[in-house]
C-alpha cells in the first residue's frame, strides 16, 4: 500500500503477480481495481509528479476495472 502525496488518491497499490492496479479516491473513499496493467505503467504512476493528471492520461479508460 502506498499512501501517496495527491489530492486525487488516498491509497494506491498494486499487486504484480495479478497485474492489479488499485486506488481509492480521495473525494469518494470509492476504492477502483484496474487489470492487466503492466509493471511499468504502475511504476510511472506511482513515480509521477501529479499522479491525478497520469491517471487521467495513461490509465482511466485503458483498462478494465471493477468498483469497490
Amino acid at each position: 500500500i502506498e499512501t501517496p502525496d495527491s489530492s486525487a488518491f488516498t491509497y494506491i497499490g498494486y499487486k504484480p503477480y495479478y497485474r492489479t492496479l488499485w486506488v481509492i479516491f480521495r473525494n469518494t473513499g470509492i476504492a477502483y481495481y484496474y487489470y492487466d496493467v503492466p509493471p511499468e505503467v504502475w511504476y510511472e504512476f506511482k513515480n509521477a509528479d501529479s499522479k491525478g493528471g497520469y491517471f487521467q492520461e495513461a490509465i482511466r479508460g485503458y483498462y478494465e476495472y471493477d468498483r469497490d
